[in-house]
């Protein structure tokens, strides 16, 4: 399926450099980091559920959104290689 997406300037460039480094296209690319997010490929099983955290602590945690992490990575990629 085709669809259009509106992505920052720096974030397109730094996905550039990441297929490049690779050796993939932008759509490999692009599918890898959304099977990623979602967690599994269409019709593909996982091996299982797990909960989270893996590791309990008794410090106080952080809470971020989601979209504040997906943002500091963005920012952290941008940065990673514009830089």
């Amino acid at each position: 399926m085709r669809t259009t997406v509106d992505l920052r300037d720096p974030l397109m460039r730094a996905a550039k450099a990441r297929a490049a480094e690779a050796g993939e296209s932008l759509k490999t690319l692009f599918e890898r980091a959304v099977i990623r997010d979602l967690g599994a490929a269409p019709g593909e099983t996982g091996k299982g559920e797990v909960d989270y955290p893996l590791i309990r602590s008794r410090r106080v945690g952080v809470d971020f959104t989601n979209e504040q992490v997906e943002e500091m990575l963005a920012d952290d990629e941008v940065e990673r290689y514009t830089s």
